[in-house]
């Protein structure tokens, strides 16, 4: 029958930039041999949780940080993490805009590259 409640395609979420740097972790992921980027952590509580951003979720497109949310940036195969990071951290934008998708609940899950040296460059000692 039909798919009921089925929310695939991407979700659009327009977030305070601050909740995103305080509150959300990404890391990189393989999926079917793509490079991808993955939502890793989301702070319990937070406006990023309410909004719906849910570890697991793939991410699909990061407003500009120079030009802001008029201007989505879709991630391509092998974006790399430290560019997100870099781009969330240095915006002057008060929001940002994310796209996510929910992971294909019948296809394999992304694989995290958490061992990667990118991934731990580019989010640093955790904290705070």
């Amino acid at each position: 029958g039909p798919n009921i409640g089925n929310n695939r395609g991407p979700k659009t979420i327009l977030i305070s930039t601050d909740s995103l740097r305080k509150s959300v972790r990404f890391q990189r992921a393989r999926l079917r041999g793509r490079g991808i980027i993955i939502v890793d952590a989301v702070r319990i509580g937070s406006q990023a949780e309410q909004l719906g951003l849910k570890p697991g979720q793939i991410l699909v497109a990061l407003s500009d940080p120079i030009q802001g949310n008029d201007v989505v940036w879709p991630i391509e195969d092998n974006t790399s993490l430290r560019f997100i990071m870099d781009a969330i951290r240095v915006t002057t934008c008060r929001t940002t805009v994310i796209q996510v998708e929910d992971p294909d609940p019948s296809q394999p899950a992304p694989i995290p590259e958490s061992n990667s040296r990118d991934y731990r460059a580019a989010v640093g000692p955790q904290g705070g």
